[in-house]
C-alpha cells in the first residue's frame, strides 16, 4: 500500500504541532510560465520558503498538507516539485521531519487558502521560488 506521505499511515485527517524549527515550501500563488499546451499557456506555481517554529502546526487533510503559521494555512511540502507538468505520475515531495513534530488530536482553527492568487507580472521568481519578501 502506498501512503500519501510519511506523516500518517491511516486515511483520515491528522494534526501535528511543530516542536523544533525547520524549513518547508508553501504554495503562495501562480504565475505565467513558458510552457504551452497547444495555444494555452500553463500556469506555474510560486512557492515561498517558510521556517516553521515551535507552536506552528501541520494539518494533513484529504485536500493536502497545510502548514498553519500565524493563523493562516498554506499548502506545504518539504521540497520543490521536480517534474514537468507533462510528466505522468506523482512527484515525490520529500519526507516530513517526524522527530520535529508531535501528534495532536485536533488542530487550531485556521483559514485555508483554496485558490492561490495570480502573481503580478513583476514578481521575481527563480526556479518557482518567490524572492520578493517573507
Amino acid at each position: 500500500m502506498q501512503y500519501r506521505n510519511n506523516l500518517t499511515a491511516e486515511w483520515g485527517n491528522a494534526y501535528f504541532r511543530v516542536t523544533a524549527s525547520f524549513d518547508c515550501y508553501v504554495h503562495i500563488g501562480i504565475s505565467d510560465s513558458n510552457t504551452y499546451a497547444g495555444r494555452s499557456m500553463l500556469m506555474g506555481n510560486v512557492y515561498r520558503k517558510l521556517t516553521l517554529v515551535p507552536g506552528d502546526e501541520i494539518h494533513d487533510l484529504f485536500g493536502g498538507v497545510f502548514a498553519v503559521h500565524a493563523g493562516n494555512a498554506l499548502r506545504a511540502q518539504m521540497q520543490l516539485p521536480t517534474k514537468h507538468p507533462f510528466e505522468r505520475g506523482p512527484d515525490v515531495v520529500g519526507p516530513w521531519p517526524l522527530d520535529k513534530l508531535q501528534r495532536i488530536e485536533t488542530g487550531a482553527a485556521a483559514v485555508y487558502t483554496h485558490k492561490p492568487e495570480k502573481m503580478s507580472p513583476g514578481t521575481r521568481c527563480a526556479n518557482g521560488i518567490d524572492s520578493v519578501g517573507p
